[in-house]
């Protein structure tokens, strides 16, 4: 049986499901001042998730404590990021400790419907895209409302810069 944890702080709320061997961890909003690793609990398991779509902002601050956090599981049998922001992934292209030694499985990139004028983060499957990800290009996407195809809309050697450690 599945056993949930939550967490709140200032900026920022987690969820973390137990299930047997598998921990996953659903954070929510801005990992920032208010971010001490020492409040988030540690799961035991040997799979641990971390689902990340939902983080909207880091900063200087954030980001050293959350280096620190994620040192805590290094060396898991399975230790993998699902659904990883724009803004965690622009952080991560400078500070790669960001990720431990975790897999990324999928991530949002951010596109641009000039049809549409609308700009949209698309969910990119690694394993679906990995010939053009390890090429730092981005994949042919149609936009979901016109059908027209969408505009990378970031430097893709900048943005797909440590898509290797992705994969793994």
């Amino acid at each position: 049986m599945a056993r949930k944890e939550r967490v709140d702080l200032e900026h920022l709320s987690l969820d973390l499901v137990h299930d047997g061997h598998t921990a996953q961890y659903t954070f929510r909003g801005a990992i920032d001042e208010c971010f001490r690793f020492r409040d988030i609990p540690v799961a035991s398991e040997s799979i641990i998730q971390f689902e990340l779509k939902d983080i909207r902002s880091l900063n200087s601050c954030g980001v050293r404590e959350w280096v620190y956090f994620v040192r805590q599981f290094v060396g898991r049998r399975e230790f993998r990021f699902l659904d990883v922001a724009v803004t965690f992934i622009d952080q991560v292209n400078t500070v790669p400790q960001m990720l431990g030694d975790a897999r990324v499985t999928s991530f949002f990139a951010p596109f641009y419907c000039s049809q549409c004028d609308e700009e949209v983060n698309e969910r990119l499957v690694c394993m679906d895209h990995r010939e053009c990800l390890l090429a730092k290009q981005a994949p042919v996407l149609l936009h979901a409302r016109c059908g027209k195809p969408l505009d990378f809309d970031a430097l893709e050697e900048s943005y797909f810069h440590q898509v290797e450690r992705f994969l793994g």
